[in-house]
């Protein structure tokens, strides 16, 4: 039986390590629990890894270099992405499902959401 393939009309769960060329790691979600869920039509996370997962099949592992303008671009961020800098990115494919189903799992006990207008978050950050 074939697995689940990540499509443009899908929403992915992921692991992924994030990482700058020189070896800087800029977000590791492997192992710890974390998991990332990103709406494959909306631009939820870079243009690159979008792309890149595309085609994967639950279960799957993939490296892949994305490109400054997929990424970042020129202006990159300061004091913590350099400008025109590539991303490497280790991607392991959890699950496919459909647009918006949602799981328990999603919600881990001892988060908080936080709903309101920007100016009541801001307010309340002070």
């Amino acid at each position: 039986m074939r697995t689940a393939e990540a499509t443009r009309d899908k929403v992915v769960v992921i692991n992924v390590c994030i990482s700058l060329s020189d070896g800087t790691i800029l977000s590791d979600f492997y192992g710890d629990g974390k998991r990332i869920i990103i709406d494959l039509r909306r631009r939820d996370c870079i243009a690159g890894l979008r792309y890149g997962i595309e085609g994967m099949c639950v279960g799957g592992k993939r490296k892949m270099t994305i490109a400054p303008h997929l990424a970042f671009g020129q202006q990159g961020i300061p004091g913590r992405i350099p400008p025109d800098s590539p991303l490497l990115c280790e991607v392991e494919l959890l699950e496919v499902r459909e647009r918006g189903v949602v799981k328990p799992e999603d919600y881990p006990p001892g988060l908080k959401l936080q709903v309101g207008n920007t100016g009541d978050i801001k307010s309340n950050m002070a």
